[in-house]
């Protein structure tokens, strides 16, 4: 059984995570945005998640591949965990902001433990990865 937490202790993880330099989103089972910390939207280049929320990620921010090809949602880590139900562990990818510049980053997707009824996943977005690759 797990114990309510007082107001206080709701209201510090909600600080802990609008102040996060890292981007944080949730996703329902169709590939939707549920809730983005403002690092996320910032990262994305929106001002705020209102403009996000009820959208499907891949087509906003993973829609088109480096060299502009439309890059097929069937091959998107992140639908392929969202069909499967296994968590992307780290994938090194690209998003697209807002103002169709180039975000490299470093994703993360897992669905979420604590409420998996609701299949809500979570997401973390690190950005400017560039992982040295080792022969």
């Amino acid at each position: 059984m797990q114990r309510a937490q007082p107001p206080q202790a709701a209201e510090f993880q909600q600080q802990l995570l609008n102040n996060l330099v890292e981007g944080i989103f949730g996703l329902d089972t169709a590939g939707q945005f549920t809730f983005l910390n403002p690092a996320a939207c910032n990262l994305l280049g929106y001002p705020n998640e209102a403009e996000l929320l009820g959208k499907k990620a891949h087509e906003v921010c993973h829609h088109t591949t480096l060299n502009k090809a439309t890059y097929n949602s069937a091959d998107c880590p992140i639908n392929q965990a969202l069909q499967t139900g296994k968590a992307v562990k780290e994938s090194e990818d690209l998003f697209w902001r807002s103002d169709g510049s180039i975000l490299n980053v470093l994703l993360q997707a897992a669905p979420n433990s604590q409420q998996p009824r609701y299949s809500l996943w979570r997401g973390s977005i690190v950005p400017g990865h560039h992982r040295k690759k080792t022969a």
